[in-house]
């Protein structure tokens, strides 16, 4: 698995997130009247490549540097804390627990991340 993710996953990722943080929602243009240094948006695995992520559409999300740091942050601390299958589902519950509601995957993968990861922690699924 190579570190740079092909062009066309990067694109298609940028283009099903609208070019915009899934986070906060702000876009690139955005950040560059705000902010000062890095203005770039980001592509973000939500299972991490060191833990043996892939650069698939489905392990990538769009995400602004600040909203990245603090979601690897994050991810790292689960890393440390967890290993295996509760690692994976708890990076991926508090990835998708922080997306907004406008993101276009958000209602599909807030149910589904929220009902495997309440069943692996022994929770009656909601919703």
């Amino acid at each position: 698995m190579g570190y740079e993710i092909p062009e066309d996953v990067r694109q298609d990722v940028y283009q099903r997130d609208r070019y915009r943080c899934a986070h906060c929602g702000k876009t690139q243009q955005q950040h560059q009247r705000e902010t000062v240094g890095d203005r770039r948006l980001h592509l973000h695995h939500i299972w991490p490549r060191a833990a043996g992520g892939k650069n698939t559409k489905r392990n990538l999300i769009t995400l602004c540097r600040s909203c990245h740091a603090q979601i690897e942050s994050t991810a790292q601390t689960i890393l440390r804390a967890y290993s295996g299958t509760e690692a994976r589902y708890r990076i991926r519950w508090e990835t998708f627990k922080r997306v907004r509601t406008e993101h276009p995957l958000s209602v599909v993968w807030l149910k589904i991340v929220r009902t495997r990861y309440q069943r692996f922690v022994g929770e009656r699924p909601t919703g």
